[in-house]
């Protein structure tokens, strides 16, 4: 059985992000607030189309957080999101389609910062949690005193395509095989994963997962995991 240790290392130069975080406190954005009783945090994934996943009639005790271009998707579908990323590099301006409400990272990029000045904006320090605004957004929640937080579209692996809303296949795509099953992934993505999982085992009456997929095998078999397909730069090292 195949098991690497994966460490995940920023996107951009630790100069860029402290230019990044300089140019955001300057702004003076509210720290971010819990809204609602309980949250919703939405990813990527196809399970959470309408027809699967019952996001659509969440009641009015749920705020919704939407990562990166998922919120976009959210509004399109009727769904009221709010834009959730610490992502510090540039992405479509296509993600921004719709949102009146946003909570970034004080390190995203400032081209973010001032293409959402109509909106309400929050801004926070993600004091290292990671890997992925997903596992930031969970941080955040229960920091935030959530009573609950409900998981849409996190099983962490492709359908036919990566994302609901795009199509970006990675050099550091991975298949990782759980309980016979072998699901399409990245190293991101499976860290991530990993971290979701383990609080689903954990904590499972405050986080709670409706996105099947990995996370589901994963939560339920934590140590059963194996790497069947690596990029052919691991390959070596593994």
């Amino acid at each position: 059985m195949r098991q690497p240790q994966f460490q995940g290392v920023s996107s951009v130069s630790a100069e860029t992000l402290e230019l990044n975080i300089a140019y955001s406190k300057d702004l003076n954005y509210p720290a971010p607030k819990a809204m609602a009783k309980k949250l919703a945090i939405v990813g990527g994934g196809f399970s959470v189309t309408p027809a699967q996943s019952g996001i659509q009639h969440l009641g009015p005790e749920f705020a919704v957080w939407g990562i990166n271009g998922a919120a976009a998707w959210c509004l399109s579908e009727g769904i009221d999101a709010t834009l959730f990323t610490i992502s510090p590099c540039k992405y479509p301006r296509r993600y921004l389609c719709g949102v009146r409400r946003a909570i970034l990272a004080h390190h995203c990029d400032p081209w973010l910062f001032d293409a959402l000045k109509i909106a309400k904006v929050f801004a926070f320090d993600t004091d290292g949690h990671g890997p992925t605004s997903v596992c930031a957004a969970l941080h955040l929640a229960m920091s935030l005193g959530f009573e609950e937080v409900h998981l849409f579209g996190c099983e962490g692996n492709y359908s036919d395509r990566t994302h609901l809303y795009q199509d970006t296949p990675s050099p550091a795509d991975i298949v990782v095989r759980i309980g016979g099953d072998d699901y399409h992934t990245n190293i991101g993505y499976f860290m991530q994963t990993q971290l979701l999982a383990k609080l689903v085992r954990e904590a499972s009456g405050f986080c709670k997962n409706h996105s099947g997929g990995m996370l589901a095998a994963l939560a339920a078999d934590p140590d059963g995991w194996d790497v069947i397909k690596l990029p052919s730069e691991l390959k070596d090292a593994a």
